[in-house]
């Protein structure tokens, strides 16, 4: 695992082995582990020795934990004589000693905990985080698990202490190491795997997502969870995806083999709102904090990119930007005419005078001249009102309240905990694998293409249906590349402010538009990108994407 340096992964046992459940309400390793983390004055490394002793004890020498860290100082789970700052140094104060984590590292926590059976686990997470966003949350699993189980009840929380009588609840936010899945580790958590699952596929270079999350390609590699129900996703561009939903127990191990089947794009069924309803896939986007823009450092950066640290709310983004089937839906059903159809059409480039202008003909049924207009297709040739009017339309429907997203929560979900070029890296070359950009295909279409293209192939010479690409980290696709998107900010150069709101609907002023397109040099697809247009602009290269509240 490449993990980065101020991280500690426990393991409940050596490579290639299984860990023993136990008689017990907890298996072995927990047990131990439950009991000595709540002792004040034991350094972290001092916790797993003891655990490992009685761990070896408890199960006649059959199972030996073990860990690999790369600790830079010292930390303690309740408390120690003294603390030390994230450097590592003596800080000269009494209590837990801070490593500087992200506060996302709780989500990576609460991920790790929720699909427990154990009301013990759920007190862990009340301990460190007394004010969490999954506080009630938690306290409902610990009624249920109590009173459908028979577990013995414990003290309503285990007390992280400073080495000194406590006298009110613990209000502070836990800064050190996290118990945590291996699945998404994050920096300072440590990995409790209690369960194997092996993805197979009948192909290669495809990708494997668990519960939303990218794990990589498929292969003999064994994933390591927590015991609970996953939803395992394989898919590939060009073949149809492969989902299924499972239970892993405890200690067990389970191998899926994905059937992944060719399609063709240009004839591919698409999804129908009698099939799935008129309501888009969401993704649940938890909330946090992030370097909204770029380092000066980042190449191909714009001076309007200044990195500024921005928090979000949690709230749903959809997966897939909004496709042609769906916005003809709600044409058919209202007899909306877009301001583009009762205007002077929309922008379009022509090879013919090598520029954008405005083309009477193209409207979101024709976007442009030999280009596909699939129903997978993200639409185009919206005007920022047009997008409104569908989403007025959708809310009625529905009775969800679906909106654009803000600027800032648009980048918070692209990057998807990332701070690099693109949410898949630095690297340009890896471009097509992820997203829909200028290529080595559109150059041979176009000899004289007067822009930068990669030096890739991504299958695609102009627009992608929807989901042809891998997804990001949360599992949205297309947030780079393909078309840009309508966001509900208002466009500063600067920014101060308005990134983190919507605008009202009559408002004046430019609207952040986001993600790139297809026709796009590298510097597009980055995740810190920004350009604007005004609210009645319309162009063959701009869609959006739903978001809505909790």
């Amino acid at each position: 695992m490449d993990a980065p340096t101020g991280t500690l992964i426990a393991y409940a046992t050596g490579p290639g082995r299984v860990a023993a459940d136990g008689d017990g309400r907890n298996s072995p390793f927990t047990k131990h582990l439950l009991a000595q983390i709540k002792r004040p004055g034991q350094k972290a490394e001092e916790v797993f020795k003891k655990v490992r002793v009685g761990v070896r004890k408890d199960t006649d020498n059959k199972q030996t934990p073990w860990e690999a860290s790369s600790l830079t100082g010292d930390f303690y789970f309740a408390g120690g004589v003294k603390g030390t700052d994230k450097t590592g140094k003596p800080d000269g104060k009494s209590g837990k000693a801070t490593s500087g984590i992200d506060p996302t590292v709780e989500v990576t926590f609460w991920n790790s905990v929720h699909p427990s059976q154990d009301p013990e686990m759920y007190r862990i997470y009340l301990a460190d985080y007394p004010r969490g966003r999954f506080v009630r949350i938690a306290d409902r699993m610990i009624k249920k698990l109590e009173s459908s189980v028979g577990w013995a009840k414990a003290p309503s929380a285990v007390p992280i202490s400073d080495g000194r009588p406590q006298t009110g609840p613990q209000t502070g936010p836990q800064t050190g190491p996290q118990i945590g899945s291996e699945m998404g580790t994050a920096q300072g958590a440590f990995a409790h795997p209690t369960a194997r699952l092996v993805v197979r596929s009948n192909v290669s270079g495809d990708t494997v997502t668990i519960d939303g999350k990218a794990m990589g390609p498929t292969g003999a590699t064994p994933h390591a969870l927590a015991p609970g129900e996953y939803t395992i996703r394989v898919e590939k561009p060009g073949f149809a995806p492969f989902e299924t939903r499972i239970t892993l127990a405890a200690g067990g191990e389970k191998i899926i083999r994905a059937q992944l089947n060719r399609i063709d794009h240009e004839t591919r069924q698409p999804q129908q709102s009698a099939q799935r309803g008129i309501s888009p896939e969401m993704v649940r986007i938890p909330g946090g904090c992030f370097q909204m823009g770029s380092p000066d450092s980042e190449k191909d950066r714009d001076d309007d990119e200044r990195q500024h640290r921005v928090c979000v709310d949690g709230f749903r983004l959809a997966k897939y930007e909004v496709t042609v089937a769906e916005f003809r839906h709600f044409v058919q059903a209202t007899d909306y005419r877009t301001e583009v159809e009762k205007g002077k059409g929309c922008q379009t480039y022509e090879k013919s005078d090598n520029k954008w202008g405005y083309r009477d003909w193209a409207s979101w049924k024709k976007p442009n001249q030999g280009q596909t207009n699939r129903d997978r297709d993200p639409v185009r040739c919206m005007t920022w009102h047009d997008t409104l009017a569908y989403i007025d339309w959708l809310n009625r429907e529905t009775g969800h309240e679906y909106r654009l997203p803000t600027e800032a929560e648009w980048e918070y979900a692209a990057r998807a905990g990332t701070d690099t070029r693109y949410f898949w890296g630095d690297h340009e070359e890896a471009t097509c694998t992820y997203a829909n950009g200028a290529d080595r295909a559109l150059k041979d279409r176009f000899s004289d293409w007067p822009l930068t293209t990669n030096n890739c192939r991504d299958g695609f010479v102009f627009v992608a249906p929807v989901g042809s690409f891998r997804p990001n980290g949360f599992g949205l696709f297309d947030t780079a590349g393909n078309v840009w998107e309508w966001t509900c900010s208002l466009y500063e150069r600067d920014y101060d402010g308005n990134e983190q709101r919507c605008v009202a609907k009559g408002a004046g002023g430019r609207r952040v538009i986001r993600g790139g397109a297809w026709n796009n040099t590298p510097r597009g697809p980055r995740s810190a990108v920004r350009f604007w247009h005004d609210t009645f602009d319309a162009y063959s290269v701009i869609g959006f994407r739903l978001a809505r509240e909790f």
